[in-house]
């Protein structure tokens, strides 16, 4: 209402208040359903705090360090290429700056898989490139391939510190994904690979993971040399738990976990061609001594949902963990043993599993945001004397409380502006109801949580005033139509020469009528106490979530 905003609509199948913290949900729904898609946060309540639009298709939003400091991360890009982009990757900071767009080297585009910082101030990332290889195994003695490229760069100068590439250590024909017809030629490259995760432990090693070979990759981090494999066909892991700890397939999301002594990722279990079980959270314990592996604990959904791209595991400092189930729209929490305590869809229910709306991947993160614009407010009438005005600050975390003031200048002191309401922020959307007779200048104040010191709520932001002097064409809005009305400007009475004078008694009686009104309604407020905020407050947060 008080912008063109639209927050999803989230379809709580299960929901608890173990769910309900001060963490929010990251994610970057796209689809042909969204018409502008982009980054997003909602509070764990699912209403909406930030979005932004302008960028092409936006993958892998997240919260990321570096160098003390907390930024928003994410790839944006074209990923017309089925399966992965070409793009660059971009760092906004506690403001919504935009503080940093990171290219990948050597004249290669960036891929909207995998973009990781490290504590040593670097950034991860996955590039996808068209190669000449030996296709000989399906007849093609010279054919063409996406070759999977992983890069570090250092982010404060840009330069390339390590490069690897698949073809180079791993054969085509290790590959479970079958050459579709007509691919394999330069204007068809294979993806034979298709790397989404990357991980670099303390050791300076890398973890990838392989979608069409259904396997992690352990590297080494200086020679490019492969170490093990884990999964696929070349296996090197002695399955304790009777092959559930290494079937996993067309996984995402490869992590090191539990002091490097465990692995968690997120089997998708199947794909489009070859639609499997349900897909499931895995977590894995390694032994690289003796070379055994086995399940620690497996996230299954209520549902069974069946992801059959995208998706991610994220383990939260209470061992809660996190699972984004990529193309189907649905993200889901569980709780230290396993059990699924909050299960949300954000797309169509009728069309679950479709596409129409997706997330390649869901996070939940702390996360602090000051946006340097001032809140947005909008006047809507109501078909009679009363007015609604809206309210909403598109970043802003930290506001706890609405403050409704009215002053007769649009430039008077602070003194001057007198608290008409207020209503605690519940939700993106505020609502007040005002009416004509208020002060002709209106703001809101956005306030925080009360400091400790002083005892007094920390003022956040302003709005502008808006004026509702209609004899002067404020543009009001009309909601049940959406259309903007302009106020009429007084008309010139025609008739006998008695007619003015009548007309200034009207007008005369009208203004003091007018005076009269706003003057009781001054005393009737003044009455109840020197505490304008023990009023009962009018409109009390009215979330306006719209498809």
């Amino acid at each position: 209402m008080s912008t063109d905003v639209v927050s999803p609509r989230l379809n709580m199948l299960r929901s608890s208040t173990l769910c309900r913290n001060d963490l929010y949900w990251v994610l970057s729904p796209r689809g042909r359903s969204i018409s502008n898609p982009g980054p997003m946060i909602l509070d764990s309540a699912g209403n909406l705090i930030w979005t932004k639009g302008g960028y092409d298709q936006v993958y892998n939003l997240q919260v990321q360090n570096f160098l003390g400091e907390k930024y928003l991360t994410f790839w944006a890009g074209t990923d017309a290429v089925q399966g992965h982009g070409a793009g660059s990757y971009y760092m906004l900071d506690k403001n919504y700056r935009e503080v940093n767009k990171v290219v990948a080297a050597n004249g290669l585009a960036g891929d909207l898989h995998d973009f990781t910082i490290t504590k040593n101030g670097t950034a991860l990332v996955t590039i996808y490139d068209v190669v000449v290889a030996d296709l000989s195994y399906v007849g093609i003695p010279q054919g063409y391939v996406w070759d999977c490229v992983i890069q570090e760069i250092d982010l404060a100068s840009g330069e390339l510190l390590f490069q690897w590439r698949a073809a180079e250590h791993h054969p085509v024909s290790d590959t479970y994904r079958d050459i579709p017809d007509g691919d394999g030629g330069v204007k068809s490259a294979f993806d034979f690979f298709h790397i989404n995760s990357i991980d670099k432990d303390a050791k300076g090693n890398f973890l990838i993971s392989s979608r069409y070979f259904h396997s992690l990759t352990y590297l080494n981090g200086t020679t490019g040399d492969i170490i093990w494999i884990l999964g696929g066909k070349k296996n090197m892991f002695k399955d304790l738990s009777g092959g559930l700890a290494t079937n996993f397939a067309y996984q995402h999301d490869a992590r090191w976990r539990h002091n490097r002594t465990a692995i968690s990722l997120f089997d998708n279990a199947g794909d489009d061609s070859h639609p499997g079980n349900a897909t499931r959270g895995l977590l894995v314990s390694l032994d690289e001594i003796n070379m055994t592996v086995e399940v620690i604990r497996e996230y299954m959904n209520p549902n069974g949902i069946r992801a059959i791209s995208q998706g991610n595991l994220q383990m939260l400092d209470d061992d809660h963990v996190i699972m984004g189930y990529g193309n189907t729209g649905a993200f889901t929490e569980y709780d230290n043993n396993g059990t699924a305590i909050c299960d949300v869809h954000f797309g169509p229910q009728s069309r679950f599993g479709a596409g129409e709306v997706q997330s390649y991947r869901t996070f939940k993160f702390d996360w602090h945001g000051w946006p340097m614009t001032d809140p947005d407010v909008r006047i809507l009438t109501n078909g009679d004397d009363w007015l609604s005005l809206y309210v909403s600050w598109n970043g802003a975390t930290e506001v706890r409380k609405w403050l409704l003031q009215g002053a007769d200048e649009p430039e008077a002191e602070e003194g001057k502006w007198e608290t008409l309401d207020y209503a605690d922020k519940t939700t993106f959307e505020t609502e007040f109801e005002i009416h004509r007779m208020y002060p002709r200048y209106l703001r809101v104040k956005g306030m925080g949580s009360y400091n400790n010191v002083t005892g007094e709520e920390e003022l956040l932001g302003v709005s502008f005033p808006l004026d509702l002097n209609l004899e002067k064409a404020s543009r009001i809005f009309n909601a049940n139509t959406g259309t903007q009305i302009w106020s009429l400007k007084p008309v010139k009475l025609e008739g006998p020469s008695s007619w003015p004078l009548l007309t200034l008694m009207v007008f005369a009686g009208v203004a003091g009528l007018v005076v009269g009104v706003r003057e009781a309604m001054i005393w009737r407020r003044r009455k109840r106490g020197p505490s304008l905020l023990r009023w009962r407050p009018r409109g009390l947060g009215v979330p306006l979530l719209s498809g």
